[in-house]
């Protein structure tokens, strides 16, 4: 697609990625770049979760703020709805794709600030049940390098005496030979970051609780089972108010099926939730 860019076109690109940034000896038009890294035109200076406190001083996540670089000039901005690092990036793109077209920097924010309400199975914020929230990134689990961050945004955020931080993670599929090693590097990451309760799901999930207690995560704090649906029943039962609740696994986990299990509202799922198309209910 680069190289296919006339001279009069734009290219938007990740400066976080060289493999990207390799782009620009084949191409034939400027380019904006984006990201953390030093020298991007659009920069992520910093991110932290943006929480609020219950009645009872439980603390509840209810989205992320992030500074933002542009043209030399420092803005903040808050997404509400998600607690995805991932997400920022997202942002700085968009930011720059806004730029392109004459769009302020002033008018981004406020519509990024007044219509962003996280994206479905994408770290979005969901209220659960008994005062709980859920994490939901049950969209895909393609690799060990997404679950991890994902691990390590639950981990991110504050919480107070008594409330705890539960992973609920299903197989990544379709890694072929790479498939021992991934689930067992996740399991290794679980014992590492400051995570709770685990929960597994699948033939594969239960790799991940082999690889955890092999790094030491007390296999007391460990549940496995095969189907998402009784994950989300297990749940039920395990999580009490202020626990918060990451979901994630394949899209053939079907991990939004425990996302709804929990979830405060769930005549809502239809409008939060991911493969909730008749397509997908008919599939199972």
């Amino acid at each position: 697609l680069v190289r296919v860019l006339r001279e009069k076109g734009l290219a938007i690109l990740n400066n976080d990625d060289p493999r990207v940034t390799a782009m620009r000896k084949e191409m034939h038009c400027p380019a904006v770049y984006f990201g953390a890294s030093e020298g991007s035109d659009v920069r992520v200076l910093a991110t932290q979760v943006v929480t609020e406190s219950d009645e009872q001083g439980r603390i509840m996540p209810i989205g992320i703020s992030m500074t933002i670089e542009v043209n030399g000039r420092e803005h903040d901005v808050l997404l509400r709805g998600t607690v995805g690092r991932p997400q920022t990036l997202s942002v700085a793109a968009a930011f720059a794709v806004a730029q392109a077209f004459d769009v302020s920097v002033s008018q981004i924010i406020e519509r990024l600030e007044r219509d962003y309400h996280g994206i479905a199975g994408r770290t979005r914020v969901i209220p659960g049940i008994k005062g709980t929230t859920i994490v939901d990134d049950s969209y895909n689990a393609a690799s060990p390098l997404g679950v991890i961050s994902a691990l390590r945004d639950l981990s991110s955020i504050p919480i107070s005496t008594g409330q705890r931080r539960i992973a609920a993670l299903g197989d990544m599929r379709e890694l072929g030979l790479y498939s021992d090693k991934a689930h067992q590097d996740v399991g290794h990451a679980v014992a590492d970051i400051d995570i709770d309760f685990l929960v597994t799901c699948g033939t594969l999930g239960r790799a991940i609780a082999r690889a955890a207690t092999e790094q030491g995560f007390p296999e007391s704090r460990i549940r496995s089972f095969e189907s998402s649906e009784d994950v989300g029943r297990f749940l039920q039962d395990l999580i009490v108010p202020g626990d918060l609740v990451l979901i994630k696994g394949s899209q053939g986990s079907r991990m939004e099926k425990a996302v709804k299990e929990i979830m405060a509202e769930p005549l809502q799922a239809p409008f939060l939730l991911v493969r909730m198309s008749d397509e997908w209910q008919k599939g199972g």
